[in-house]
């Protein structure tokens, strides 16, 4: 009997997965600035299918990257007249792909051992979303999105369902090899780390196969050696010197954030290494006692070789590191696979040892009913996919892909602009910044260096000089001013002159009248520093000082009248408020009883043309998440709902 799926099983596989990825069509799991950077990618390359500029400002660290899985999403995006839902759709089906590749693995070995490895390796993942909470495959697209490594990760798990089809099959090694040297140079254009677990599995392959084969004769061995050093050199080849590699290998120097559960530093990177090497070891051990039945048993030591190779490569990233080369961030990637991997492994020893226990079961007694055989592997399959991803999404796909139409369109309507300015999208209604900065690099191509720390990071452009439209929704303050709107619009989103608005930002600076500094008023943020993002009661002070900036005019207000709540809870009952302007300096204390109140602070004379710079500091000024209050993080000290100027 044959050690694998059916082409029926198959088919009702690939059935389920379709379906799976349509009803998850509409759900993305991640805002990050990943996403940003993979869609602009795959954007720019369904533009032209070229990068059309050999350094484009607009992609950065982009220019480098592997771009095959972001040629096969624009390819996608084509069909479905949307970049973004391109990605989207590959990122869905390589998740597919990965858990497909999974089952069939687990299905490779004896009717007992494949039921009981399929069913607990299902329920080991619907234990590890809801209680575990373990980074497994899947996790890629939560929070962070590491679009390209689980396409890689998905054609990994493809390479070793093919390889253990082949060995069942009684296919040559030479031909295996050949077929691993391929795939390791395929999977290396899309993304390195998945491509060195293959070129690991292969080369151990190699290392195990002859070990027990090692009776041949002398004249077969040595040839048989020659052809093998020479396809792992091919192999080597493949990935070191593919241009890719050089690529991964710099951005691999790039430290990021990458939360890991129950995985906190090096430690306990380290002990998920060691105890992935001792399943895989005690898995090749188990499959060389059962050599004799090599093809029922073959996933065994394609699983042991796989672990195995993971595990070497992170805690190889993790020596290295300590040579300066790499981050811990490129290191903590491998956990997704290490983590996979022991679950995986737990059901499968289950699996063995009731094999055992029952051997004198008829396997054909209830597991061995066609229709058990088609619902356990089908089932576990669409178990695997629902419960690695989060039952929460962060945000609609069809959300994004309406903004992306109505962007596009109004991007080819938009003025021409020199090559010292560029477009830009900011503020999208009910949208994260991440997604403002995803339209800017990718649609308005906005260049990554002034993108990064106005869009992303001040919320506020900061020299409004450098932008020629921006495109932004309909009623946001600060940008958008119905004077400054080009004819144009499309839904909620207005083409608006920059030029136009930094004219009347320049105005709306003048230190007269009212600066309300809540959400509705729409001071420009590059009048204030040291406060955060603005809310329907005002700003908060965020840090021990702060800053409020505004030109005078003419004969110039004699004081400023500060509208202030300060932050306080329990014990933490007060707030100390020191006002400086020039040499003048103004302290209060502020309690309950100033909640919503005003303070008057005389202002010095100034000529005009001159700055005024109000200095806020707040020597008491504590987190809510010290306080126990949130896990907010922000340092408060006062509220400013507005300062008047008479």
């Amino acid at each position: 009997m044959k050690n694998y799926l059916s082409r029926f099983q198959l088919s009702l596989i690939a059935l389920a997965g379709i379906f799976l990825i349509a009803i998850n069509m509409d759900s993305m799991w991640s805002a990050s600035v990943d996403l940003s950077h993979h869609y602009a990618l795959a954007f720019r390359l369904s533009e032209n299918w070229s990068l059309g500029v050999a350094n484009d400002p607009s992609l950065g660290e982009m220019n480098l990257y592997p771009r095959a899985s972001h040629a096969l999403a624009a390819i996608i995006g084509l069909v479905f007249g949307s970049t973004f839902l391109g990605i989207q759709f590959v990122s869905l089906a390589a998740l597919a792909l990965t858990w497909g590749a999974v089952i069939f693995i687990l299905n490779s070995f004896p009717l007992r051992v494949a039921c009981v490895s399929s069913v607990g390796f299902a329920c080991v993942l619907a234990l590890n979303r809801d209680y575990m909470k373990f980074n497994v495959h899947g996790a890629e697209l939560i929070d962070n999105f590491f679009f390209s490594q689980l396409v890689a990760q998905s054609m990994a798990f493809f390479v070793l369902a093919v390889a253990i089809v082949m060995e069942v099959k009684g296919r040559s090694e030479y031909l295996i090899a050949l077929f691993f040297i391929a795939a390791i140079f395929a999977v290396t254009g899309v993304h390195l780390l998945p491509a060195l677990e293959i070129f690991g599995v292969f080369v151990g392959g190699v290392i195990l196969n002859n070990y027990v084969s090692r009776k041949e004769s002398t004249y077969w061995g040595v040839k048989k050696h020659l052809w093998v050093l020479g396809c792992v050199a091919i192999a080597a080849v493949s990935v070191f010197f593919n241009p890719a590699f050089a690529a991964m290998r710099k951005i691999s120097e790039n430290n990021g954030s990458l939360v890991l559960a129950h995985i906190s530093g090096a430690v306990g990177l380290i002990f998920l290494c060691v105890l992935a090497l001792v399943v895989a070891g005690f898995q090749i051990f188990l499959w060389i006692r059962k050599y004799d039945e090599k093809t029922s048993y073959v996933g065994l030591k394609y699983l042991g070789l796989y672990g195995a190779s993971v595990a070497l490569l992170c805690l190889a990233q993790m020596v290295v590191l300590g040579f300066g080369f790499g981050s811990e961030y490129a290191a903590k990637k491998y956990a997704f696979g290490i983590v996979t991997y022991v679950l995986i492994s737990v059901p499968v020893f289950a699996g063995l040892v009731l094999e055992k226990k029952f051997a004198n079961f008829p396997s054909n007694r209830f597991i061995g009913w066609p229709l058990f055989r088609v619902a356990i592997p089908v089932g576990a399959y669409m178990t695997a996919f629902i419960f690695s991803m989060p039952q929460a999404k962060t945000l609609d796909t069809s959300d994004i892909v309406l903004l992306e139409r109505q962007l596009i369109a109004l991007r080819d309507m938009a003025p021409a602009v020199s090559r010292e300015k560029s477009n830009v999208v900011f503020d999208l209604a009910n949208m994260p910044p991440t997604i403002d900065y995803m339209f800017s690099i990718a649609i308005a191509k906005t260049p990554v260096a002034i993108a990064i720390p106005d869009v992303l990071v001040s919320r506020k452009l900061n020299d409004i000089g450098r932008y020629g439209a921006i495109l932004t929704a309909v009623g946001s303050k600060p940008y958008y001013r119905s004077v400054c709107k080009f004819p144009v619009s499309m839904g909620s989103i207005a083409l608006v002159d920059a030029a136009c608005v930094g004219g009347e930002l320049a105005e709306s600076a003048i230190c007269t009248g009212e600066f309300d500094l809540s959400k509705n008023g729409g001071v420009d943020g590059a009048l204030v520093s040291g406060f955060s993002a603005p809310e329907d009661h005002g700003r908060w002070t965020d840090g021990l000082n702060a800053t409020f900036n505004c030109a005078i005019r003419g004969k110039g207000p004699t004081k400023a009248i500060i509208y202030v709540t300060p932050f306080i809870h329990g014990s933490h009952d007060k707030q100390r408020l020191r006002v400086t302007i020039d040499s003048l300096v103004r302290e209060y204390v502020l309690d309950s009883t100033m909640i919503g109140r005003s303070i008057e602070v005389p202002l010095p004379s100034r000529r005009t043309g001159e700055k005024l710079a109000i200095d806020f500091h707040m020597p008491d000024a504590i987190s809510p998440a010290k306080l126990g209050l949130s896990e907010d993080g922000r340092v408060l000290g006062v509220s400013i709902k507005k300062i008047a100027f008479e």
